[in-house]
């Protein structure tokens, strides 16, 4: 019978085994190393998905917005005492009295004051040269129109806002402001129809919540009053002429 296979050790030399050893330590020694990064890594991952992750944006609607200025207290008696008058040149009392009387034509709509201190001249709101925000959706916080007031604030244009529903601490903001002379013009409760009217005749357009929600307000969105005038019931707007939309 033939011999099976047999090492043949003895014709390996010393210098060839030693080598084949320092390999087989190296490998073990990178197996260990490689094994415990690994552990490490494993450790760090589970570690991650334990914590709550910071994306952003994520929480965005449901974190407290900054606190907008908080509104001097008033007494039950102010709260309901019209704002300080605004001294008017004569011609544009004369204006205001055209529009009344319906000299000069002009875009009318029922309106009301969300807060009687937003009048400026005998218990009405007036203003020239305004900017007007038309929000037939309603606006629901300060911080949807903060563009707005910060770009009037700066360009020391008076503004307006238009909606079927304004959240009070818009009311509130409007109030403290512009008797603080921060800002000019208020905020006028209007039907979503009637903001819709209003918008187009301005030469501008309506704005809905997820635009106000997204924190820009382009600037074509803004109609341009020569005057505005909100009395009791009734608002009535003169467009600038050429800027009425076709």
């Amino acid at each position: 019978m033939g011999r099976g296979f047999e090492p043949r050790w003895g014709h390996v030399s010393p210098e060839t085994l030693r080598g084949v050893l320092i390999i087989l330590g190296v490998g073990l020694v990178v197996l260990t190393i490689a094994a415990t990064l690994d552990r490490r890594s494993a450790r760090r991952a589970d570690r991650a998905l334990q914590q709550v992750p910071d994306l952003p944006g994520a929480d965005e609607s449901d974190a407290p917005a900054a606190p907008p200025p908080t509104p001097e207290y008033v007494s039950s008696e102010q709260a309901h005492r019209p704002g300080a008058d605004t001294a008017l040149t004569d011609e544009q009392r004369a204006r205001v009295e055209a529009l009344r009387d319906g000299s000069e034509d002009v875009v009318e709509v029922s309106a009301q004051l969300p807060d009687p201190r937003l009048a400026n001249s005998g218990g009405t709101l007036v203003a020239f040269q305004a900017r007007v925000l038309s929000c037939p959706e309603g606006i629901g916080s300060a911080r949807e129109v903060m563009q707005t007031l910060e770009r009037a604030a700066r360009d020391k244009t008076p503004v307006v806002l238009l909606a079927p529903t304004i959240d009070v601490e818009v009311v509130d903001l409007l109030v403290v402001n512009t008797a603080r002379g921060t800002l000019e013009g208020g905020a006028v409760i209007v039907g979503a129809g009637d903001c819709l009217q209003v918008a187009e005749s301005l030469g501008g357009h309506a704005v809905g919540r997820a635009d106000l929600q997204s924190g820009y307000v382009p600037h074509s969105a803004y109609g341009t009053a020569s005057v505005l005038v909100v009395d009791q019931a009734v608002a009535r707007f003169v467009p600038v002429p050429g800027e009425v939309q076709a």
